[in-house]
């Protein structure tokens, strides 16, 4: 599933009708990734520079070898967005979907962990990873009902 983002068109074009709020969509149109959208979230709400927000988040190496997962953790992943928590990639794409949207996208090195790597990721490696945005600033979309609730 992860394997077929390889060369795929980058769908962010499509995405340029959506109005935007935030420094960090602007700059995700330049950026060399893939980004597949697989569930529609709420279409409206979107995370800006700031913000809080919770994920649930996989990473794969380009093998299929998971090197992360929040689900693993039995926790969710939570950054504030545009502070340089999380590799460049994860934080643009976390600013241009929606609440509950899900997203696998295929991250260049020069957007993850570059030609340095870490201990789990050897250099220069491309990633996949599979986000979905669950909460900003404590709000959550229900999909079952396609609303935005406060927690």
């Amino acid at each position: 599933m992860l394997r077929s983002l390889v060369g795929s068109e980058m769908c962010i074009r499509d995405r340029s009708s959506r109005v935007r709020g935030t420094d960090v969509y602007k700059r995700m149109e330049f950026v060399g990734y893939d980004l597949d959208r697989l569930e529609a979230g709420d279409g409206v709400t979107y995370a800006r520079t700031g913000d809080r927000v919770e994920a649930e988040l996989s990473v794969y190496l380009p093998d299929g070898t998971e090197v992360w997962s929040s689900s693993l953790l039995g926790r969710p992943f939570v950054v504030t967005l545009g502070t340089r928590q999380v590799i460049q990639s994860v934080d643009w794409a976390l600013g241009a979907i929606s609440l509950g949207e899900r997203v696998q996208m295929i991250s260049t090195p020069e957007f993850a962990y570059g030609m340095e790597g870490i201990s789990t990721v050897p250099a220069g490696t491309d990633l996949m990873l599979d986000l979905r945005l669950t909460k900003i600033n404590g709000l959550r979309f229900e999909p079952s009902t396609k609303s935005v609730y406060q927690l």
